[in-house]
């Protein structure tokens, strides 16, 4: 019984295949429902399944009945297109792509096979529907405290080399950067420096054949809280979380505080 009850006919007197259309048609009416309730009780389900088909045998874990053709299932979920994804594809030139989710990364590169008559793990197949499931509720989740995006905005305007268009004579946001995680940007005289809520620092040349922020190699291993430049200097300054002042840019006068002259 899926439920977990005992049946009187037991499974391995039902057909394989039988039993395979029965879970297709289960998941099938889980996903035409719509539910979230549904939807979870289809992932517990596979779980289970997953769960009692897998025996304990001479310190040897085999799997029977642990796979099922599911694969026209993990097709029509990966095909549903939902608002952030029309969002990120109507979106004008930008200088970097837009920041994924680890979730979003897996399904990106995630790829399935074309034979839908293959039987695939059922436990792996739970993990590809809640991946959905999260990619799906996302655009709908209300925006979390934690999110720098829903707290952060970047505007910039005037002569902005790094853009597709160079001179911008209003305000306009710059989408790319905010989806870095922006916490604090600091402005010297040829770049800006951009420090992200996880930590790291980037730097944007306003005249720069590159498009994309590149990240400061030299702190990469380092927790920054805070930075620092000049308008009209070229040195700057990162404040890591431990304590420690880094400085680096142009040493003139001692500016940067170690002796150093680069």
């Amino acid at each position: 019984d899926v439920h977990g009850a005992q049946s009187p006919r037991g499974a391995g007197n039902i057909p394989l295949q039988d039993q395979h259309l029965a879970l297709a048609i289960l998941l099938e009416l889980a996903v035409q429902r719509g539910t979230l309730s549904q939807m979870l009780s289809a992932v517990m389900l596979l779980l289970q399944l997953w769960d009692n088909g897998t025996r304990e045998t001479d310190n040897e874990r085999s799997a029977q009945g642990t796979s099922a053709p599911l694969l026209p299932l993990l097709h029509r979920l990966q095909s549903i297109v939902c608002n952030k994804d029309l969002h990120n594809m109507e979106k004008e030139n930008q200088m970097l792509p837009c920041t994924l989710s680890p979730n979003e990364n897996f399904l990106r590169y995630l790829i399935l096979p074309q034979d839908n008559d293959l039987a695939i793990d059922l436990r792996q197949t739970a993990v590809v529907i809640m991946a959905h499931l999260d990619r799906l509720a996302t655009p709908c989740m209300p925006p979390q405290c934690s999110s720098p995006t829903s707290h952060k905005e970047v505007i910039s305007w005037g002569l902005l080399g790094w853009k597709y268009y160079a001179n911008v004579s209003g305000p306009i946001q710059c989408e790319a950067l905010a989806n870095l995680g922006v916490t604090q940007i600091a402005c010297a005289e040829k770049c800006f420096l951009i420090l992200s809520r996880n930590g790291k620092v980037y730097t944007q040349a306003y005249n720069n054949n590159t498009l994309g922020p590149q990240l400061v190699q030299g702190l990469a291993s380092r927790n920054i809280v805070k930075i620092a430049a000049h308008s009209d200097g070229q040195h700057h300054l990162a404040l890591s979380a431990t304590g420690e002042l880094f400085s680096w840019g142009c040493g003139d006068g001692g500016r940067l505080g170690h002796g150093d002259t680069v």
